[in-house]
């Protein structure tokens, strides 16, 4: 990585929004005149005729082939909480507070009552 690189993710990650980059007066003018940035022509990128370094193939707007698989990897970390959450329910932990500690992460359903509910009655 480059120092430009580097320094423009340190600014703009730094915890106080105080001194954060980005986070003045001036903050997309702050962040478009970092040294990181000197090659963009923002005018042309704004235009939308900027040329772009790389188009993907791409089969229909839903192709997600350009994006690495991480089903495989979603489904054993899925496996290996329900494995601690199974052990410790046999351990002697209080299941109400395992099944309310619980978290269903889906923004347009909001039946987590009845997740829980259900869930109650399976076990």
């Amino acid at each position: 990585m480059s120092a430009y690189s580097i320094d423009l993710i340190k600014r703009m990650l730094t915890v106080d929004p105080n001194e954060r980059l980005g986070c003045f007066a001036g903050a997309e003018k702050d962040i478009m005149n970092h040294p990181f940035y000197d090659d963009i022509d923002w005018e042309q990128l704004s235009s939308k005729k900027a040329e772009v370094p790389f188009v993907p193939k791409v089969k229909d707007p839903l192709d997600g082939s350009n994006f690495d698989d991480y089903s495989k990897l979603e489904a054993k970390e899925k496996n290996a909480k329900m494995t601690k959450l199974t052990s410790q329910v046999g351990a002697g932990v209080d299941f109400e507070l395992l099944i309310n500690s619980l978290t269903f992460e889906c923004p347009i359903f909001t039946g987590a009552k009845i997740i829980r509910e259900v869930l109650v009655m399976r076990f």
